[in-house]
């Protein structure tokens, strides 16, 4: 802490990563957009909006390329706060599956961020959660790229484990 000091990325305090003066400004309504088209899912559900600048956009930035750990506080007080209002939502769920990451990535930040989230929301659910998916292909930067580009950039990217059934189940499927 002495060499490499926190600071509120809010407004500068020092000593923590999100005050908790400013984790309190983070709207945490949700954001909730049905899909459409070829996709799989039934719906997408935001915790809150991203935006790069707005402190929820700094925290996950913080979180996963700056690897501030302690972010995971942060997190999971917004999804308590969250679930509050919208549990509702996640009733009749069997599983929750992280997004993985390829084995590239997970060696260079030595975590997954969306499965440390997902565990999260495993707790505070109290539904299991499953790494029944994997990365097969690397891919370039999702936030780089136009909805297109992203669509393109994970096709054929993931891979479902041998050997698991997934007829007729409700999965929450978390990333970042």
């Amino acid at each position: 802490d002495f060499i490499f000091p926190l600071f509120c990325i809010g407004c500068e305090k020092e000593g923590i990563i999100l005050c908790t003066k400013c984790q309190a400004t983070i709207s945490v309504l949700g954001v909730f957009v049905p899909l459409e088209g070829s996709s799989s899912l039934d719906d997408h559900v935001a915790l809150g909006l991203f935006e790069e600048n707005n402190l929820l956009g700094k925290l996950i930035y913080a979180y996963k390329y700056n690897f501030v750990i302690d972010v995971l506080k942060n997190f999971e007080f917004l999804i308590q706060n969250f679930l509050k209002e919208n549990k509702k939502y996640f009733e009749g769920v069997d599983c929750i599956v992280p997004v993985p990451l390829h084995k590239r990535r997970f060696a260079e930040r030595g975590f997954n961020q969306a499965e440390e989230i997902a565990r999260l929301l495993s707790r505070e659910l109290n539904i299991e959660m499953q790494n029944i998916l994997v990365r097969e292909k690397a891919t370039k930067q999702q936030a780089k790229l136009h909805k297109q580009e992203r669509i393109k950039n994970i096709k054929d990217a993931f891979i479902l484990k041998s050997g698991i059934d997934v007829k007729n189940k409700n999965i929450i499927v978390v990333d970042d």
